[in-house]
């Protein structure tokens, strides 16, 4: 049995499940599985095709990029936006091939730390998007929504059936579509 087949069975006994994407995670949808994470200084990376109901993907990084060194498990790895991003494009080129148009949806990136004695560490949020930004458009992808930076932490669920982004605002309990 395929994994396809599998939530095939599963889907048609209780339904489709969101899938969730943690910390330092790169996860990918069939199209009908909605995927789902919480971010604070961290960034979601959303890719997928215009049309709707197709397989997409989601990376949720935690610092911009590594020291130099390469790690070596994909928990490592993808703890980083200069490796997690190459990484996501070059799988979802592997889905669709290479002439594939993807398109983009990027969260998160809050200040949610100020610390005076520390300025980088207030500025992760704020390097996680240019770092996110950077490599999208070095690919040639089009970031088509953003939701990013402020001081609040993020709820976000991605739709791949209409290709949406609702985004929960704690601090502010605002809800938003993108």
């Amino acid at each position: 049995m395929t994994i396809r087949q599998f939530i095939s069975e599963i889907d048609a006994k209780y339904g489709p499940k969101p899938i969730h994407v943690g910390v330092s995670d790169l996860a990918f949808s069939d199209g009908k599985h909605e995927l789902k994470t919480t971010l604070g200084s961290c960034v979601a990376v959303i890719l997928f095709t215009k049309k709707k109901g197709e397989d997409c993907s989601m990376s949720h990084y935690l610092l911009p990029a590594g020291n130099g060194d390469r790690p070596t498990t994909d928990r490592d790895r993808h703890k980083y936006g200069d490796l997690i991003i190459p990484e996501q494009i070059q799988k979802m080129y592997n889905i669709f091939g290479n002439s594939a148009k993807l398109y983009a949806k990027i969260t998160g990136g809050s200040k949610l730390l100020n610390d005076t004695q520390n300025p980088i560490i207030s500025k992760i949020g704020a390097k996680n998007i240019e770092i996110a930004k950077t490599l999208l458009r070095a690919n040639n992808i089009e970031i088509i929504s953003e939701h990013v930076g402020g001081q609040t932490a993020r709820a976000v669920r991605f739709f791949p059936e209409t290709n949406s982004l609702w985004i929960y605002e704690f601090q502010s309990k605002k809800e938003f579509l993108i």
